[in-house]
């Protein structure tokens, strides 16, 4: 199906597309009302930039949206695939914790873990209900990547919920997502 007047929308997209190649790191926010077109758009760039790497995620119209319901769908996909072709001949954990907010713990099992079937053979998903380094830091809940040979895994990365955003913009229902690698930690794994 041909997009009518999207010619300058795509553009821009092919141009944050390919700065984003050059390693100057992009996001791009597409907004508008219901029906639009945002994601016809979307679809009709990932055809032609078929060679690029997607990953979905969607947002709730529910009354209560699901917390962070599209970047938690996005970076489980993200973090499973880049585990497995970094890796592929060591183990890597992604261990999740949730601070007794149980509405989290039903996302994740109900739809994220779903979500990253099948998983690559080296990368396992697992819950760690006993974690409590940086709770209180995080709230909700909590990542952390483990990578190594069975019993000698080595902690690469780490993130969770905060809510700075709710703090800032006055608004207990926004919260933000934050997640580091130690890129140097990764890479003496990489064989």
């Amino acid at each position: 199906m041909a997009l009518l007047e999207r010619e300058p929308s795509l553009a821009a997209l092919a141009d944050y597309a390919d700065q984003a190649r050059h390693g100057e790191g992009r996001l791009v926010l597409i907004a508008g009302e219901a029906g639009v077109g945002k994601s016809a758009l979307l679809d009709q760039f990932a055809a032609h930039l078929a060679s690029a790497r997607w990953c979905w995620g969607a947002c709730d119209g529910l009354f209560t949206p699901r917390p962070l319901g599209a970047f938690l769908d996005i970076a489980g996909q993200l973090w499973t695939r880049a585990l497995g072709e970094l890796l592929p001949r060591s183990r890597a954990t992604v261990s999740f914790t949730v601070f007794g907010f149980r509405p989290l713990r039903e996302r994740i099992r109900d739809t994220v873990l779903p979500a990253l079937e099948p998983l690559p053979e080296t990368v396992t998903v697992a819950e760690d209900p006993g974690r409590q380094r940086a709770r209180g830091y995080y709230e909700r809940g909590a990542i952390r990547i483990d990578v190594g040979p069975a019993g000698q895994p080595q902690e690469v990365g780490d993130g969770g919920f905060t809510d700075w955003t709710a703090q800032l913009l006055s608004d207990a229902k926004e919260r933000c997502f934050i997640s580091c690698i130690s890129t140097e930690r990764l890479a003496a794994t990489v064989p």
